[in-house]
């Protein structure tokens, strides 16, 4: 049951990850003016570009947790055996 709940919150994390990694992505050209109409807020705001690089920093660290996770369990099913 604990390697269940281990997958399904490892799986949770890694999509929560990729999707602050895309949306970071947005924020930041929409910061440096690339995308986006130009009559939003975001547009050619520094401070966006400073948020899109710091999301996508947040969505990196999780995604990576969640591989950390996978690694782990295997660890301990190879102990196990």
């Amino acid at each position: 049951m604990a390697n269940k709940t281990t997958n399904i919150a490892r799986k949770v994390m890694m999509y929560t990850g990729l999707v602050m990694l895309v949306t970071g992505f947005v924020f930041l050209l929409q910061g440096e003016g690339t995308i986006g109409p130009e009559s939003s807020f975001m547009y050619n705001n520094p401070e966006w570009y400073t948020n899109g690089k710091a999301i996508m920093l947040g969505g990196g660290g999780l995604c990576l947790a969640a591989i950390f996770m996978r690694g782990t369990r295997r660890q301990e099913e190879v102990g196990q055996k």
